[in-house]
C-alpha cells in the first residue's frame, strides 16, 4: 500500500522556542511532501489534499512563523541588549526574502494543480525544481537559526520575556487557528470535523 503523501505531527508548546522549532519540524515535513509530490504519483484526492495544505502551510502559517523572529524574537533581543544580532537577523531577512522568491513560483502552481489535480503530469519538472531549491533554501536557514539564533536568545532573555513572546506569537494566530489546525489532522480526520 502506498503511503499518504500527508505526514501528520502535532503538539503542545510550552516555551516560544517550542514554537519555532516546531514550526521548523513543519516546514522540513511540508518541504518533504513538496518533494513527494513532484515526485511520486498519488491518486487526485491526494494530490488536492497535499497541495491545499502546501497553500495554507506555506501562504498562511511560514508568514506568521517569518513576523515571529523578524518582530517578536527581534524585538526581544533588542530590548535584552543581546551581543551579535545585527549579522544574525540581516541573513535571516536575506534568507526569508530568498524563501518566499521560491514560494512565489511554487504557490500559484499548487493552488492551479488543487484545483485541477491533472495538470500535475505537465507540472512535474517545475515543481520538483522548485521543491528542491526550496529544500536547499531551508536547510542552512534552519540550521543556523537552531544551532546559532535560538541558542543565543535562550541565554539572553529571561523567562518572562519569553513568556511574553509566547503569548504574542499565541495571538498572531489566533484570527487563523481554526483554518490551521486541518495541518494537523490526518486528511481523513478533516473531513469528518
Amino acid at each position: 500500500m502506498k503511503r499518504s503523501l500527508l505526514p501528520m505531527r502535532g503538539g503542545p508548546f510550552e516555551t516560544p522556542f517550542d514554537m519555532l522549532v516546531g514550526c521548523h519540524e513543519r516546514i522540513r515535513m511540508f518541504t518533504g511532501v513538496a518533494l513527494r509530490l513532484a515526485t511520486e504519483a498519488a491518486p487526485a484526492e491526494q494530490v488536492v489534499e497535499a497541495t491545499s495544505r502546501l497553500c495554507l502551510y506555506f501562504g498562511t502559517a511560514l508568514p506568521l512563523h517569518e513576523e515571529d523572529e523578524e518582530d517578536t524574537l527581534l524585538h526581544a533581543m533588542l530590548e535584552a541588549g543581546a551581543p551579535g544580532i545585527d549579522a544574525l537577523f540581516a541573513r535571516l531577512r536575506d534568507e526569508h526574502r530568498a524563501i518566499e522568491q521560491v514560494l512565489g513560483r511554487l504557490l500559484p502552481a499548487w493552488r492551479s494543480i488543487a484545483r485541477s489535480p491533472e495538470e500535475i503530469e505537465s507540472q512535474r519538472g517545475p515543481l520538483r525544481e522548485g521543491a528542491e531549491s526550496l529544500a536547499a533554501a531551508f536547510a542552512p536557514h534552519l540550521q543556523m537559526e537552531e544551532e546559532e539564533l535560538y541558542p543565543l536568545a535562550k541565554r539572553a532573555l529571561s523567562d518572562a520575556v519569553q513568556g511574553a513572546m509566547l503569548r504574542t506569537m499565541r495571538a498572531r494566530r489566533e484570527p487563523v487557528i481554526d483554518s490551521l489546525r486541518i495541518l494537523h489532522t490526518q486528511p481523513d480526520q478533516g473531513a469528518r470535523r
